[in-house]
């Protein structure tokens, strides 16, 4: 039986699909491009009958969705919920029941509190973050109509690691200012230490570890259940920026702009995953 990895030729996806062959599953990759690790049907989960065609020969007995397309334009971003649909119906009728869902710290918005634990208000103020939203509102209304899902969702912060790619836009900032492609990064003024915002990152192979683990948790405890993901310790965009120059050995200009900044510092409580 085979592990359905949507989403296996990404950055996280293709890093999950290597860690699970060398733990000897039979992966099955689903995504846009081929992917390296695995069996590769390149295609758009969009295309319900293209995605069938997955499902129908293959035997999958477990799902990894990793498939989000990350977009602030509404419309794309909404186009996100379609594809979980279109996973869904055909979980459903090939009896699929275990699922994870890779969500992100983007569903909580401005929170009320620092850490956020996973019982946080979902308060989402971009059109990525609404989309995950409604997504897990999806999977949770799944479960409650029908108890033969075992669900999972991993919420994590910023995710970094080796070719992590150019898709984050400030990422692409830092490395255009490293090259001097542009004068100078802006930073939001902050009331951190040093007067930029704080944030949770994890490396990519603890977030495919995190996937693995969330399986094997599933297996003893069936139901529904959503986990932080991160370290618990917030870096500011300073300490970020200062470890890319000593890395790069490159200077990385940046200056501090006065914004209506509602959140100063946002890193994750991970007591729930310990």
């Amino acid at each position: 039986m085979a592990v359905l990895v949507l989403g296996g030729a990404g950055f996280i996806g293709s890093n999950l699909c290597k860690m699970l062959l060398s733990d000897e599953s039979e992966v099955i990759s689903v995504d846009c491009k081929k992917s390296m690790y695995g069996k590769s049907y390149v295609l758009d989960i969009a295309n319900y009958e293209a995605l069938k065609e997955v499902f129908i020969n293959e035997d999958i007995y477990e799902i990894y969705y990793l498939a989000n397309t990350r977009s602030d334009d509404i419309l794309d971003a909404y186009q996100n919920v379609c594809k979980i649909i279109n996973v869904l119906r055909l979980a459903k009728e090939f009896e699929v029941s275990k699922i994870i869902f890779n969500s992100s710290f983007l569903v909580y918005g401005n929170p009320y509190s620092i850490p956020v634990t996973e019982d946080e208000v979902l308060s989402p103020n971009t059109p990525f973050g609404k989309a995950l939203t409604t997504i897990e509102g999806i999977l949770k209304d799944l479960y409650r109509t029908n108890h033969n899902f075992n669900i999972g969702i991993l919420r994590y912060g910023i995710t970094l690691g080796i070719n992590c790619g150019l898709d984050n836009p400030f990422l692409k900032n830092v490395i255009d200012a490293m090259n001097q492609e542009l004068e100078y990064l802006d930073l939001a003024l902050s009331k951190s230490k040093d007067q930029t915002q704080e944030f949770d990152y994890i490396h990519v192979y603890d977030v495919a570890r995190a996937n693995i683990a969330l399986s094997q948790y599933l297996e003893k405890n069936h139901g529904l259940s959503i986990f932080n993901i991160g370290y618990g310790i917030p870096i500011s965009l300073g300490e970020f920026i200062k470890t890319m120059e000593i890395c790069s050995n490159r200077e990385i200009p940046y200056r501090l702009v006065k914004t209506d900044l509602d959140v100063n510092s946002f890193y994750l409580d991970t007591k729930k995953m310990d």
